[in-house]
């Protein structure tokens, strides 16, 4: 399913829960709550669609430092599908945050390139096409289906500037010093 202008208003206004093995309303079989569409994500309109299908809402921006490759980020998040609105997983469920290294392929490339560039305090909606996700071969072991499009929310809460590497030839040029 690729996320279009539509999607997100179609769904929230459809979305049942499904009714799984133990007859409850969802809920899966192993008791993990599927939600309707939460309340506080923004509707397509308010998204900017960038190349490749990534769209971004920025509900706040921050004033702090700047995210750039090599920066060891500190971020909340949570994640649905966007078929259906399956919550499958959240650094704030779990009590703490999620920590990476920006540009060093530890997150999925929908993460990376809405994140470049953005300050700490920044608060960010995100839906994310399957090719800048996980693609064909999905996330099972997150409940993460094969071409799954994605939403997240993200708070940017810490960013460590990378340490400058030392081994640098003598010959490159810093074009923005």
């Amino acid at each position: 399913m690729n996320i279009s202008n539509n999607t997100f208003t179609n769904l929230r206004t459809k979305y049942t829960p499904p009714v799984t093995d133990e007859g409850k309303q969802g809920e899966k079989a192993n008791g993990v709550k599927e939600e309707n569409p939460p309340p506080e994500l923004a509707m397509d309109a308010s998204f900017k669609k960038l190349p490749g299908g990534l769209m971004i809402y920025v509900e706040e921006l921050g004033k702090g430092e700047k995210v750039e490759t090599g920066s060891k980020l500190s971020v909340h998040y949570e994640g649905w599908l966007a078929s259906d609105f399956t919550k499958f997983d959240s650094s704030i469920d779990k009590g703490r945050p999620f920590e990476y290294n920006h540009g060093e392929g530890m997150v999925i490339k929908g993460w990376e390139k809405a994140m470049e560039g953005m300050r700490v305090g920044t608060k960010l909606q995100l839906k994310i096409p399957a090719k800048l996700a996980y693609g064909p071969s999905g996330m099972s072991g997150a409940g993460i289906p094969p071409n799954a499009d994605l939403i997240f929310k993200l708070e940017i809460l810490a960013a460590e500037k990378p340490v400058e590497d030392s081994k640098k030839s003598p010959n490159s040029v810093d074009l923005y010093a």
